[in-house]
């Protein structure tokens, strides 16, 4: 008994830790909205941030590839442009249990299973961002256990793709439509 009461203070001592770690990391392309920015490039400053770090990326346009493997909250101010350059994936998320919101995402490549955001990880939660111009998908699924709401798609190949082992539930509209109140990504297991 001892032992546990142990360990479940030691959890809690770590997880409160790691939340005291956790930092604000500022990006702004011209550093005109944000003029003591940490980063011009949102890529930069998911290089430079550790698990857990919240990165504020202030309005503007970022043309750039955005490659996110460590658990981060991603969050937009003013809804600012990732703009994909028609190369790859806009946004490719790798690590489980990030967050994106509040993005305008444009210009993925063309490829069938590319997309303005593409999920190759678990527990993401994605919600009210614009998704369009993208010749790949809108979002592309490829891991369960994600929560995607409140985001508009339009004007993409594809509006939303997952692989067969991905269930896809729409609550409020049982079709695909550009605009999704709500849709919960499960994994199907077999």
């Amino acid at each position: 008994m001892m032992k546990m009461v142990l360990c479940l203070v030691l959890l809690v001592l770590s997880v409160l830790v790691l939340a005291a770690n956790a930092k604000t990391i500022s990006v702004d392309d011209n550093l005109v909205e944000c003029p003591y920015a940490n980063y011009t490039s949102i890529q930069e400053a998911i290089n430079n941030a550790t698990d857990g770090d919240i990165i504020l990326v202030y309005y503007g346009t970022y043309k750039e590839n955005v490659v996110i493997n460590r658990t981060l909250n991603l969050t937009g101010i003013e809804m600012p442009v990732i703009d994909g350059m028609n190369k790859g994936d806009t946004i490719k998320i790798e690590a489980d249990n990030c967050t994106i919101s509040v993005f305008k995402i444009i210009n993925s490549a063309g490829n069938w299973n590319l997309a303005g955001i593409y999920i190759a990880s678990s527990n993401n939660v994605i919600f009210n961002n614009t998704i369009s111009s993208n010749k790949g998908h809108g979002i592309g699924i490829y891991s369960g256990n994600n929560e995607i709401y409140s985001n508009t798609i339009y004007s993409t190949a594809g509006q939303v793709s997952a692989s067969t082992q991905v269930e896809i539930r729409f609550t409020q509209t049982p079709y695909r439509t550009m605009a999704m109140d709500f849709i919960i990504i499960r994994q199907v297991t077999m």
